[in-house]
């Protein structure tokens, strides 16, 4: 049971309690010796008291008031979209703790009509540790928690397949999934009553997954990108050529025409 459904429900056992115990009131005159009598046996003022005392008071009224209002605030809760988009399992128990603080807020109206001094004062007290907004922050928290465990989960995809993974990342990892798993663990315990004291702890475990599921992602991104090295090969060996002792074949000269030798005349002397 949660923290305001016990202080609710022994708020309202304490009222009864009290009204049980009460002395009864003393005996009304008879009707014959009032004046001023009603045909009921009470006097005219005495009714008149009855009526006031079914009034609340302003304190009551204000106790009730912000009950309802925060009452009205769990039920926009349960139809939002951020609540139904959580996994189910999830979903179903922050509804289900949304429904008991939804009961615990009905015993205080119900207490708070009777309750009178030091007993009204204590709802009062109970009703402002009642913050149903916290809800806001428990359903966003879940939703970035669903998100890591798919993170992690296809995480775990790829550095199996890698044959030699680095060790470091597979346990970073799984340190991340035990953390999650515990985070979403503590997360369907959060009701109304939560602390904010309650909701920066679990802030904090849900940046540290982030972290840790960043830090494996960052190092997976970085081995696909590394260009891949081609395997080593032996530089390739020229056979030697054996040489021979150069030979020079004789080149053929074409014969040369000899025809007759004619002589020019020489120019007659002037």
């Amino acid at each position: 049971m949660h923290r305001f459904t016990r202080n609710a429900a022994a708020a309202l056992a304490a009222v009864v309690a009290f009204s049980v115990s009460a002395p009864a009131a003393t005996a009304a005159p008879k009707t014959d010796h009032v004046k001023g009598s009603t045909a009921h046996g009470k006097s005219a003022k005495a009714a008149k008291s009855d009526k006031g005392s079914r009034q609340l008071t302003a304190a009551q009224r204000k106790v009730t008031k912000e009950a309802a209002r925060k009452d009205a605030y769990l039920a926009r809760l349960l139809v939002s979209k951020g609540l139904a988009g959580l996994d189910d399992a999830v979903e179903t128990a922050l509804r289900a703790n949304i429904d008991a603080d939804r009961t615990a807020l009905a015993s205080v109206v119900t207490a708070a009509a009777t309750a009178t001094g030091d007993d009204l004062q204590a709802l009062a007290r109970q009703l402002r540790g009642v913050r149903p907004e916290g809800y806001n922050t428990v359903v966003n928290q879940a939703r970035q928690v669903a998100r890591l465990q798919a993170a992690t989960v296809a995480n775990a995809a790829e550095l199996a397949a890698v044959p030699d993974a680095d060790a470091t990342l597979v346990e970073t990892n799984a340190a991340a999934v035990i953390l999650l798993d515990a985070l979403v663990a503590e997360l369907v315990t959060f009701d109304a009553s939560t602390t904010r004291a309650e909701l920066r702890a679990a802030q904090r475990d849900l940046s540290a997954a982030w972290k840790m599921v960043g830090a494996v992602e960052d190092a997976l991104e970085v081995e696909e990108t590394e260009p891949a090295t081609e395997p080593e090969t032996e530089p390739e060996t020229e056979e030697p050529v054996e040489e021979g002792p150069v030979t020079e074949e004789p080149v053929e000269e074409a014969p040369v025409e000899e025809g007759p030798v004619t002589e020019e005349p020489a120019d007659p002397a002037v």
